[in-house]
This record gives structure tokens, sequence and C-alpha cells, in this order.
């Protein structure tokens, strides 16, 4: 198609359009979709030429494989709808497995254009979730429609070359270093620690920070060697996954994607990165008068129904941070109190005004982080198993002399010997003897798994709320072993830098209550194991001996429950009978010892 000039030289250009756009537009749609400009040619003779309609390549993002066994999950909210703009790693929905909550992100740039499913269906690993139209969609990705034809002038044979990353006079390039996937449908973590500044050399596998999941703490180690020339995250904040950690000087020159020019002049005050948004979204936004936030802070203000219209955004260009909302729910509902509806007659006899109390405190609103989001979804799959509760009070005289016989033997070794390590391992060898206790059942109920291994969980309260770490291999540990393994938990636990290693492979729990005060307790199971035990405080109470003798005794509670669905009672009270003579009998346990 051509459009020419008339003998008489008056010109036949008219708009002309292609599909929904005219010429003058198709400039435009270029410039937005980011054709090249072979893609539109206007020739000296005023004639233009098309080759193809425009459209953009549609991707099916399909639900990956989000581990554990999970075969399926249910869609709980949708953060997107149809025509929004996504970037990378931005948050597209919440899905909810058996096991937990996972947030799912976008792994390209485009914009929405179907929502295959709506909240509370169950959708399956590999189906798609959405329909992503974007502008540059990868060859190999399933569900890509082919590549729009390019627009390209008939005499033009010339090709746009592409851009190579920048680099320094000296040869040396800029590196933003992304948090990447550490697995375990982990969408965000807390920066706890960073172990390099500004100006450091680091080289490759160097620890950088450790950084705080909802289910473990982890170092995150550098691939590159360089000087530390950024650091783009201050200790506490929330960094999601794919957001640069540090920007890194290294040799030589890399990928485009990830170099930053080092002649780049940098904001006066730069977009906080733990509010993870793109240049083009922050231009658009400020063009369109839209208020400037984040889906997360967005969401925050859904939930307490916050027009984001009122609160003041102290971020750049006014943007609105998660403080602000906080802040401003927190005026909200210390200015509008309740109203009455009707105003009461006074009463006829009054001798005194009532006194007037004002809070001392403003109500806070506290982001679930940590161990503590990790023991709602597992208390959460809790509810779900029946439990079995069993109670016998144990006697402890011959364990403390034993231990008071031992604690100078102990302090020799710089080992802290408490009641604990003789629990543990009278624990291990009952599970000898019934290792029924230390099983689980698998995800389809269909088999019991016999553990080999007696890796003992101990419930421990720690500053970041209750965890749950394990001693593995308490069959083939002495008891000073085990003690000295306790006393490297708890000290983990205080500094809030338990391994993930110590998290995992957990077989039977035990609570010691008691180290607080408590007497009796309920335990409650922590899945997928079978049993759990809580230990009450040792008292001095009156007991009846073996000639029926009124004595002091030193005695202490303990509860056990049990999956009922697959432990009966006269097993855990079995159980229960064997554990508890080898605790008041401590030294039987030393004939079977290895």
């Amino acid at each position: 198609m051509s459009i020419k000039k008339r003998s008489n030289g008056e010109s036949l250009f008219k708009p002309l359009t292609l599909g929904f756009l005219s010429v003058p537009a198709m400039f435009v749609a270029a410039r937005f979709l980011r054709l090249p400009r072979t893609c539109l040619s206007l020739s000296t003779a005023h004639s233009i030429h098309f080759s193809g309609a425009i459209s953009l390549p549609t991707i099916q993002f399909k639900l990956s494989d989000i581990g554990e066994g999970i075969a399926e999950v249910q869609i709980k909210e949708w953060y997107v709808k149809v025509g929004d703009k996504v970037s990378q790693f931005d948050s597209l929905c919440e899905v909810q497995s058996d096991k937990a909550a996972v947030t799912i992100t976008s792994r390209y740039d485009g914009v929405i254009k179907k929502l295959l499913f709506n909240v509370d269906d169950m959708a399956r690993v590999g189906e798609p979730l959405v329909e992503i139209d974007v502008v540059d969609a990868p060859k190999d990705v399933d569900g890509a429609s082919s590549q729009p034809q390019k627009l390209v002038d008939e005499r033009s044979s010339g090709r746009a070359s592409s851009p190579s990353p920048t680099t320094s006079s000296a040869g040396n390039s800029i590196i933003q270093f992304r948090l990447t996937d550490i697995g375990e449908g982990i969408a965000e973590v807390q920066l706890k620690e960073w172990y390099v500044k500004v100006g450091d050399k680091v080289s490759e596998f160097d620890n950088l920070c450790e950084v705080q999941s909802d289910k473990a703490t982890v170092t995150i180690t550098s691939r590159y060697e360089g000087i530390i020339r950024k650091l783009l995250h201050n200790v506490d904040e929330v960094i999601r996954v794919g957001q640069p950690l540090l920007e890194i000087e290294v040799a030589g020159t890399v990928d485009g994607k990830e170099a930053v020019s080092l002649n780049q002049t940098e904001p006066s005050k730069p977009v906080p990165p733990s509010e993870g948004i793109t240049a083009s979204e922050h231009r658009d936004d400020i063009a369109s008068g839209k208020v400037l936030a984040t889906p997360a802070v967005r969401r925050i203000a859904m939930e307490n129904k916050i027009d984001l219209k009122k609160v003041k955004g102290s971020g750049r260009d006014g943007r609105v941070l998660k403080e602000d909302v906080l802040q401003f729910l927190g005026q909200v509902r210390e200015d509008h109190s309740p109203i009455p509806t009707h105003v009461r007659a006074p009463p006829t006899v009054s001798t005194r005004s009532p006194s007037k109390l004002s809070p001392l405190s403003k109500d806070r609103l506290v982001p679930l982080r940590g161990y503590t989001r990790t023991m709602i979804k597992t208390m959460t799959e809790a509810l779900k198993i029946p439990h079995f509760g069993y109670d016998d009070e144990v006697r402890a005289d011959a364990l403390i002399e034993v231990r008071r016989e031992l604690q100078e033997f102990a302090k020799e070794r710089g080992v802290k010997l408490s009641f604990m390590p003789f629990f543990i391992k009278a624990a291990s060898l009952a599970l000898t003897e019934f290792p029924s206790i230390n099983a689980s059942i698998d995800e389809k109920f269909e088999n019991f798994i016999y553990k080999a291994s007696h890796n003992i969980c101990l419930a421990m309260d720690t500053p970041g709320g209750l965890v749950v770490p394990n001693i593995k291999h308490c069959e083939q540990r002495s008891i000073f072993e085990i003690a000295s393994e306790l006393q490297r938990l708890h000290e983990d636990g205080k500094r809030e830098k338990i391994a993930q290693e110590d998290l995992i492979g957990g077989t039977f729990t035990i609570s010691n209550i008691g180290s607080i005060g408590g007497t009796y307790a309920s335990p409650v199971i922590f899945p997928p194991q079978v049993a759990i035990g809580a230990l009450g405080r040792i008292q001095k109470l009156p007991r009846y001996d073996s000639s029926d003798n009124l004595v002091p005794m030193y005695i202490f509670k303990v509860s056990w429950a049990a999956d009922h669905r697959v432990v009966d009672g006269a097993t855990i009270a079995r159980f229960s009978n064997r554990w508890k003579y080898y605790v008041e009998h401590p030294s039987a346990m030393l004939t079977l010892l290895k």
C-alpha cells in the first residue's frame, strides 16, 4: 500500500488506518511497543509500505512446580486484573497448597490479557494461570504466539544493532547483584545483617549478608569477584526475590541486563529498592496522577478500607510507603471513636464524675515475619490431626542425684548439663522399642514411614518466636554429646541464627514447658510427626513410698499427644512407661549406651 502525490501537486495523504491505528498513531505505537525503526519507514516519495499487522505475542504463564510433591493448589487471591501492567517478579496471585500459602510472581514484563482461574478454583502444576501480552517473548516458551512481522521499507535492508553493556574506561562493569530464588516457595526475606561494606573486595562464594525467611536463616554469597560499590538495603528491610541487593564493580563486561553505567548520575533521592518499582512504571504513575504505591502497600490499604489518596506519602515523588499506611491507620483508629446514635437521659443520682482514661500508646500493626509466620502455617495443619492425650507423673529423685554427681565433670569439658539431655536420651531409647512413635504418614495417607534416625525436636522460645530445631541421630549420641548440641542450638536461637538444616528432618518432639514454670500442658503435634511430649516443672511433693510412708519426693508431670489415626492409646502408654522407667532409673540407660 502506498500514498503518492497527484500530477497537480495535490497530496493524497490522509490518515490511513491499519486495524485500529491511524498512520500518525503508528509511529507512537511503534515507539511505545519498542519496535525497531526499520519496522516502519516513510520514503522520500511519500510512500508508506506495510507488511503485517501490529500484535503483541501472548504468553501463557503456567503454574510451575513449587516443590514438596505439591500437585495442585487453590487460588486464594488475585493481585492483578485484566489490563494491568506487570514487571518481572511482580506478585500475580496467592495460592494455597496442602502445606503452605505461596505467592506466585511474574517472569515477564507485559500486560495482563486474561485470568484463567477464579478465586477458590483448583489449579494443577503445569496448567496456565494467566495470559500476558509481552513485547519480547522468549522463543522457547510454550504458549507464545509467533513474533509480529516487521514493517520494513522494501528498499531498506539495514538492521538495528543490539546495544552492548556499558563499561568504564578501565574496562570494568557494575553488576546489580539480585536476590535469587532460595527455594521452598519463599517470595521475600528480611535482611538481618551485612557482612560487607562499600569499598570491600569480595571473591566468589564470599559471604555478603544474612537474610531471614519465614522458614530459616540463609547466608547469601557472592557470585562474582569485585569491589562493593553500593548497598541497596538497610538491616531489617524486607526484600523480594529478584530485587537487587547491592552493586559490585567487576572486571570486564557482563550481560547488558545486569550492567549499570559507571558514569550514570544518581538521583538525589533514589527510590528505595525495597519498594520494587521499575523506572517505566514510576514515570507512568507520575504522569497519570496515580497514587504511587506498591502492590503490598495497596493490599494493606484495601484490607483496612483506606483511601490511599488521603494518605500523605513520605517516599520519592510522594510515594506512599508501608509505614505511611500504618501511621495513617493508627490515626484513624484514634480519631474516629464511635458516635452514639441517641442521647440518653442523665442519671438522676450522680455524686462524682467518672474518671477519664486515655490509652498510653497507639495500636500497632506488625507484619508476621520469620518463625512466627511459619508456626501459623504449621499449627493450622496440626488442627487436622485427631490428638490422643496421655498424662503421667514421674519421680525425679534419682535423676537429680546423678546430674549433681556429673555437674563438675561436665563443667570441665565445657558442657552445660541440664535435665533435658537425659530426657532426650531416654526418649531415643524408648523410640528404639516403639518405632511407630518415630514415624510419619505419607502425603496420600497410604503408607507408614518408619524413620531410621532419631532426630528429636525441641520446642524453643526465641526472641523471634517459637522455633522447633532438632538434634540429629540421638540414637548414636552420648548424653554429653546431646548436651553439647542442645547448648549450641540455644545459643543460635538467642541470636536468631538457627540454620535451616537444624529445622528440617525432625521425627519426634519434646517441649520442656517446666523450664518456664508450667506444671501441666496439652502439647500440639508438629506435622508430619505423630507424637509429642510436654514436661512440667519439677516440684517437691508428698507421696507414699513402697512401705506406705508419706515422704517428700521430686515429681514432675509429663503429657503426651499422639496422632490417633496411626498411634493407638496402648502404644503411647507403653512408650510412656518405658521412657518413665529410664528417667526414674538413669543408671539403666548406661546398659544400653553404645
